[in-house]
């Protein structure tokens, strides 16, 4: 089951992902650093499963993600890539800097999903095709992988500005809020003009609504890896 792999796969990834935040900053020496890994990796664990259900039940509420994994729907697998990568990303620049403690952490990475989720239904919003109809394993419909990718695509994207949003020392808590939102909610603008853009830049002989009609997976791959390379030089200018 293809389905399967993809989330088993990318847990991995976004578990590896979140713990790196924890390996950020100067050493304290092996035994204190090394207990600081351990209780930041189970917080890190521990909110990326409470997150993931959050998203399975929001991001993707018109579709059962378990019934539609067990039916090898691989669409839902490669979305569900998407939200653990954007998930460990929140997660990993809630863990970067110093200061602020477990609190902080927590607060940074609610912060940081509810934006996910917000920002993401505004993708949907702007798309010509209801994404999660599109994904899901019907009698009409066998799951369309290309929907995934793109859905996909998008929400790494976002991940990857919330990360750079959240990321780097506390300062204090009206400052560190304040820049946040500023940040993620400029950063994202930008980005869905982009994404808005690539239709007429990367993709100028067709419109994305109809590549993913057509199940064209390799233009989708393309544009969304114009989508994420586009974010991460958002991020590099936020961060």
């Amino acid at each position: 089951n293809a389905a399967i792999g993809a989330r088993r796969f990318v847990l991995n990834i976004g578990f590896a992902i979140a713990i790196s935040g924890a390996m950020d900053g100067a050493s304290k020496g092996f035994l204190s650093d090394l207990g600081t890994l351990a209780l930041d990796g189970s917080v890190a664990l521990i909110m990326l499963f409470i997150a993931q259900a959050v998203n399975d039940k929001i991001l993707l509420h018109k579709i059962n993600n378990e019934k539609e994994i067990e039916k090898r729907n691989v669409a839902v697998g490669v979305s569900e890539c998407g939200s653990y990568i954007a998930t460990g990303l929140i997660i990993n620049g809630s863990l970067s800097g110093e200061g602020g403690g477990i609190g902080s952490v927590i607060l940074f990475v609610l912060l940081g999903q509810v934006a996910l989720i917000i920002l993401s239904g505004l993708y949907e919003l702007i798309t010509k095709f209801d994404v999660q109809e599109e994904i899901q394993d019907t009698p009409k419909n066998d799951g369309n992988l290309a929907a995934g990718i793109a859905l996909s695509g998008m929400i790494v994207a976002i991940g990857i500005i919330l990360r750079a949003s959240i990321m780097g020392d506390f300062v204090s808590w009206e400052n560190d809020i304040k820049y946040f939102f500023m940040n993620a909610g400029s950063g994202v603008i930008i980005l869905l003009v982009a994404r808005l853009l690539i239709d007429k830049i990367i993709l100028p002989k067709d419109s994305l609504h109809n590549l993913v009609r057509k199940r064209n997976y390799a233009s989708l791959i393309t544009a969304s890896s114009g989508i994420i390379g586009i974010a991460i030089v958002i991020a590099s200018v936020i961060s």
